[in-house]
């Protein structure tokens, strides 16, 4: 089913409360999500499989979130893979515009 794993997401309120406007366009790129646990540290480790996109070149992103104890209420630590931007791509950082004025006439550039 083409873009299943982007309309389920989007459908579902609480992932959608994570995934900023800006990201949504790298939905459409993932084919697979699978989740796994282990009791030894208790944690969680969620993999994200990508296509080929403009984005970034890693074909897999993983996140995996330790826990305190087995009850799995409190975090202890958060380890996720790298992700390799390609060149202007990156959508973590902010384009700022910034608007300069001659400081004898005060005409914008």
């Amino acid at each position: 089913m083409p873009d299943f794993w982007a309309t389920a997401i989007k459908n579902n309120q609480m992932m959608m409360q994570y995934v900023r406007e800006k990201d949504q366009d790298t939905l459409q790129y993932i084919t697979n999500v699978t989740a796994s646990e282990s009791d030894s540290p208790p944690s969680t480790t969620i993999t994200i499989s990508f296509r080929e996109n403009e984005y970034f070149t890693n074909d897999k992103l993983s996140l995996t979130v330790e826990f305190k104890d087995a009850q799995r209420e409190e975090v202890v630590k958060t380890t996720g893979t790298p992700i390799d931007w390609k060149d202007g791509k990156d959508l973590t950082t902010k384009k700022i515009k910034k608007k300069q004025k001659n400081k004898k006439t005060g005409e914008t550039r």
